[in-house]
């Protein structure tokens, strides 16, 4: 079977680590694999496909466009390969249509995010037929995702669980409960809400780590600058070394789908405070490995905070998390990949 791996590129975020753990852990090397990059930018934390013999990795455009030329390339280059099967992820499916793949093969298009907003209204205007009448197929990262896309689409998604593979760093001591916020530094994130809840319990015993940038960056540093139990970071590309030194992930969210950053949490054993939207709450049981926040406000994430000063409540939710996070193995999430796409 020819696999052909499809992402915009493979900087960090969720679908390149999804796309990279996939292609790491495909159960079958007779398979021949591609991955095809609409544009150049590789993250080192992903060079290790480059080790792979039965992968071929192509890289589309050195920039970010996507124009006549652009499309052209990429027919072309379908046409060369002739996958059996096309695993799509964010945007690419749309122009995968453009080009005509999904009359040649399966085309199956990964949901990563709330489905009405995963793709832009026009491309899911444009994709619409395609998918009702089964040439491009909906695979969800969580249950919540999928019911929402079957809804939204009017067609059956099937759920294929997120897994990650990361080798997890010894965890560093220390004497303080330390709070953490990795993610996109954007409104949407509330990281503005975790930092005015942490000031009202900061204390000796208490730090704040936040790791991040976009385009509140300026203001949160700001914020940050107020308290110097709080360490702002801003990018970083090795996030391990922050998990290692944590305690309890802070995710406040107004919208998210299933993100790694909980994933990778779970990983390393931490408690939560999170906001109850999206498919979070299929990783952070409430009061068994974290508190799940559905009302959004300083105040809620000051309760929370104050709840994890409590040594016995941390270690239990911490625990928690390190044995549940035995269950997401993703050797078994490759394999249910290709279960599907034969």
């Amino acid at each position: 079977m020819n696999v052909c791996f499809v992402n915009q590129d493979m900087s960090l975020g969720g679908s390149a680590t999804v796309v990279h753990d996939l292609i790491l852990n495909w159960p079958n090397g007779n398979d021949k694999l591609f991955l095809i990059c609409f544009f150049d930018n590789f993250d080192e934390r992903y060079k290790d496909l480059n080790k792979i013999e039965n992968l071929k990795i192509i890289i589309l455009h050195k920039q970010k466009v996507v124009d006549f030329k652009f499309l052209k390339l990429l027919k072309k280059t379908l046409d060369q390969l002739k996958p059996d099967v096309i695993s799509s992820h964010l945007t690419t499916t749309f122009y995968l249509k453009i080009v005509g793949a999904h009359k040649k093969c399966t085309i199956y298009h990964t949901i990563h995010s709330e489905p009405s907003k995963d793709l832009p209204f026009i491309y899911r205007l444009v994709l619409k037929s395609s998918i009702r009448r089964g040439k491009i197929k909906l695979i969800g990262v969580c249950n919540y995702i999928s019911e929402k896309a079957t809804i939204l689409y009017k067609a059956n998604c099937i759920t294929i669980r997120n897994e990650l593979n990361i080798d997890v760093k010894k965890t560093i001591k220390h004497s303080t409960v330390n709070f953490l916020f990795i993610g996109r530094l954007v409104r949407l994130k509330n990281v503005d809400k975790i930092i005015l809840a942490f000031d009202e319990i900061s204390n000796l015993n208490t730090m704040l780590t936040i790791v991040g940038y976009g385009e509140q960056e300026e203001e949160i540093k700001k914020l940050c600058q107020n308290n110097k139990n709080i360490n702002f970071v801003g990018k970083a590309n090795d996030v391990g070394l922050y998990l290692a030194s944590s305690d309890v992930l802070c995710l406040i969210s107004d919208r998210e789908g299933f993100p790694i950053t909980v994933l990778e949490g779970l990983k390393y054993g931490l408690a939560f405070i999170v906001s109850d939207v999206g498919g979070i709450s299929e990783v952070v049981k409430n009061n068994e490995n974290g508190i799940l926040i559905k009302d959004i406000s300083v105040e809620n994430i000051k309760k929370a905070m104050e709840a994890m000063l409590s040594n016995n409540l941390l270690e239990k939710y911490k625990a928690k998390s390190k044995s549940m996070s035995l269950l997401f193995d993703p050797k078994k999430m490759a394999f249910e990949y290709s279960r599907v796409f034969k």
